[in-house]
């Protein structure tokens, strides 16, 4: 684990939780599938998206909403992840390529971070989450730092968000457990690192909520199981649509594993 994670990102009780294992979705040995560059450029090019939990930080009247300031002082990340849904054959295969993330960037250098990772990755597709009135306002400033940094944007409207994070983390373990969640080893290894951290230690409580003090990275880097991204995504020749079916099972302690792709 990294030292500034040990020192301050993580509450100390969760970096040693004692519930079972069984309650964690994510099991490494059968969720952490590495691939180099090379075996990476072995298959055609998928559609790749850029995808976003904000947290802003200073932003005025929208402090208690954006900055998401806790009773400790502390604050949610405002996470970036970067992810590649490719047809591979007859199966269809997500790769998580990049990412980034900071607890100070302000509403103009968080959305221009996003962009700047649409431009490094040749992509015009950005989604995240927003809710409210942050809407309109988050909407404004991406289109802002998209023209800024001279970058095509394509919005994607997260359809699943409203569901869960439990849910759409869900479909991400079952994703992994089934070989179609790749991690590109180029990934800055302590960015990598903290995000599969959250992953590991991510245990669904019957609330809705779970039991990570911060889960930003785990979470914007489920948002590469929701079904609104496979209107752009090239389908595997037995690709199934993705259904609606009942979420109780993991928001109660378990998590369906799931044949389809992203069917939460």
């Amino acid at each position: 684990m990294a030292k500034d994670e040990m020192k301050g990102d993580f509450d100390p009780q969760m970096m040693n939780d004692p519930s079972p294992a069984s309650e964690k979705p994510w099991d490494a040995s059968k969720c952490e599938h590495y691939i180099g560059l090379k075996e990476y450029g072995q298959v055609r090019r998928g559609a790749r998206f850029v995808l976003g939990d904000p947290a802003p930080a200073k932003v005025g009247s929208l402090d208690t909403m954006g900055a998401r300031l806790r009773a400790d002082g502390t604050k949610d990340e405002w996470c970036w992840q970067v992810g590649e849904i490719r047809a591979n054959g007859k199966r269809q295969e997500i790769v998580w390529l990049d990412g980034s993330s900071s607890r100070s960037w302000t509403l103009g250098e968080g959305f221009e971070e996003g962009a700047r990772l649409a431009k490094k990755w040749g992509t015009p597709f950005i989604a995240y989450e927003a809710v409210g009135q942050s809407i309109a306002l988050y909407d404004g400033d991406m289109r802002r730092a998209a023209r800024k940094l001279g970058v095509s944007y394509t919005p994607v409207k997260l359809s699943q968000t409203y569901k869960g994070k439990n849910a759409q983390f869900g479909a991400l373990c079952s994703r992994a457990e089934q070989d179609e969640f790749l991690i590109l080893d180029t990934i800055d290894e302590t960015f990598r690192s903290e995000t599969l951290y959250q992953c590991r230690e991510w245990r669904p409580l019957e609330s809705g909520r779970n039991a990570l003090k911060y889960d930003d990275r785990a979470n914007a880097l489920s948002f590469l199981c929701d079904p609104a991204l496979q209107e752009y995504a090239p389908q595997g020749q037995m690709h199934e649509d993705p259904i609606e079916e009942d979420l109780a099972g993991f928001g109660q302690g378990g998590y369906r594993r799931r044949s389809q792709y992203c069917g939460i």
